[in-house]
């Protein structure tokens, strides 16, 4: 295999990977396995969907809330690594910004 189509490595940055780096080279290993022709372009699993950034993609006003928000925090936790100054910028107290980091399963470090 020579590369990566463009459009591939678009799929397979948009993808949430949940296993980590583990499912991401399962998911590569499967499109070589799959590759045909000359060129060995192979074919991602046609369950890999993915992830959308835009909270309004889902018709259900929940999902699409707690998908803003998770983005919202994801954002100011970036910017604040601090999680007292993250909650003080969120207008929210400190045990409630760790109790929505643990509920809408925030990477946070």
């Amino acid at each position: 295999m020579k590369g990566v189509t463009h459009e591939a490595m678009r799929i397979l940055s948009a993808c949430r990977w949940k296993g980590n780096v583990r499912e991401l080279d399962n998911a590569i290993q499967r499109a070589l396995i799959l590759a045909r022709g000359p060129d060995r372009a192979g074919r991602l699993a046609p369950d890999l969907v993915p992830a959308t950034n835009d909270p309004t993609a889902v018709e259900d006003l929940n999902e699409a809330v707690r998908r803003f928000e998770k983005q919202h925090i994801e954002r100011i936790l970036a910017e604040t690594p601090d999680k007292k100054e993250a909650a003080r910028r969120l207008n929210m107290g400190l045990s409630s910004l760790y109790r929505r980091i643990a509920e809408l399963e925030i990477q946070a470090t």
